[in-house]
């Protein structure tokens, strides 16, 4: 069992471990912050953040485990740790019995905007070749060969972002790098909730695409220094003056849930939302594909064309999963229904409404004929 504590936003050392499943001995521990003072010049390695926040992915095939690692801390001021900040907001490929590391792609170093690369491994093969596509808070799809972590490309999925002038498709390195500053407001975009919040998509092995959910803010942010040792336990360690999540300059706050061919972010089709969707994403190989928005509205789509097919209004805002199954020759699809988490609270001045949202919870089954 492998597992590794959340909190990179916190005055910590990030670690990833393995336990026996039967007698739960520690087998091995991952540092994330890697010992290197090029990476970690000065003290910044004590205070540096990093953690696991969501859990990894193993490919039986290659023996591979991969682990998206959260982002280093402070989280908004890179200034502090002037190095590349490895294992923070990267991806690893680790032998699972060992603890060895096979190979990593860093997808911000540095991180000074709080891009963690927490979220799921798409794994696809595709043309011979064995692959991960991954979605950064950032906004851009880098899709790696698992086998040796190559970057094979990089497609933008953001509307707005300007964190970065562009990120290089052949290599992934970022191009024109916009940071937070001392004592100087500056609007970034997307904020630090990302262009997607934790929920899964999901990819379709039927249809080839990729359905995915996502929306548009920006940060008001000024940053300004805090000695760590101020900081009380599980305090966000941020190094933020005046901190505000809004909708883009000039621009309504906008949510879609889509559907990308995932090797070139080409879009196959396009629904707008009212607000962000929060749920997690399920395609069926039946050509249907479940999602939950925070308006407590289930939507069943053609998985080909976007076509609503049916919805139900399941009673309070999802957040989340749907899952589909079958027993005794019928196939079920359960929701789980129930709004929550901190998102709501960060993004309530681009979505005023969030107020209003239900947040009773239930699983609501339902059978597919």
């Amino acid at each position: 069992m492998i597992a590794g504590p959340a909190g990179g936003d916190i005055v910590n050392r990030g670690e990833l471990y393995a336990v026996d499943a039967q007698t739960g001995a520690r087998l091995w521990t991952f540092q994330v912050l890697k010992g290197d003072p090029k990476s970690w010049p000065n003290d910044s390695i004590k205070t540096g953040g990093g953690g696991a926040w969501m859990p990894g992915q193993y490919d039986a095939s290659k023996d591979l485990y991969y682990q998206g690692m959260g982002n280093a801390a402070p989280d908004l001021n890179a200034s502090v740790r002037k190095g590349d900040n490895l294992y923070t907001s990267t991806i690893i490929a680790l032998r699972p019995k060992t603890g060895e590391i096979v190979w990593y792609h860093q997808e911000i170093p540095n991180d000074a905007w709080d891009f963690d690369s927490v979220y799921e491994m798409v794994m696809i093969d595709k043309n011979g070749k064995q692959l991960i596509v991954h979605l950064n808070k950032g906004g851009y799809v880098t899709v790696l060969d698992r086998v040796s972590g190559k970057v094979v490309n990089v497609w933008k999925l953001a509307k707005n972002a300007n964190w970065v002038t562009s990120v290089d498709s052949k290599t992934g390195a970022l191009i024109g790098r916009n940071e937070p500053e001392i004592g100087k407001q500056k609007i970034i975009c997307p904020s630090i909730l990302g262009v997607r919040s934790w929920n899964n998509g999901s990819y379709s092995p039927t249809s080839g695409l990729w359905y995915v959910n996502s929306y548009d803010t920006c940060n008001k942010v000024t940053v300004g220094t805090q000695d760590p040792k101020s900081y009380a336990f599980s305090q966000p360690y941020y190094d933020a003056a005046a901190f505000e999540i809004d909708a883009p300059p000039g621009k309504k706050a906008t949510a879609e849930f889509s559907a990308y061919d995932p090797m070139t972010g080409k879009v196959a089709w396009s629904v707008d939302y009212t607000k962000p969707g929060l749920a997690n994403v399920l395609s069926t190989a039946g050509g249907l594909v479940f999602n939950g928005d925070t308006d407590g509205i289930l939507h069943g789509y053609d998985d080909g064309s976007g076509k609503e097919l049916w919805n139900f209004n399941v009673g309070s805002g999802m957040r989340g999963g749907i899952v589909s199954y079958s027993a005794g020759g019928k196939q079920y699809i359960v929701a789980a229904t129930g709004f929550g988490s901190l998102f709501p609270a960060f993004a309530s001045v681009a979505w005023p409404e969030f107020k209003d949202v239900r947040g009773g919870a239930a699983l609501v089954a339902f059978t597919v004929d």
